[in-house]
């Protein structure tokens, strides 16, 4: 989920601030987005 979402629902002001409850991603997820975009 596209993170400045999660910031304005959970009342976050900047990202240093959700920052530690962010989960660093998996390389399968890495991979899955560049394919979203067309960098393959």
């Amino acid at each position: 989920m596209n993170p400045e979402v999660v910031m304005d629902v959970g009342g976050w002001e900047d990202y240093q601030s959700i920052k530690p409850y962010l989960n660093k991603p998996s390389e399968k997820t890495i991979k899955k987005e560049f394919k979203r975009i067309g960098w393959e």
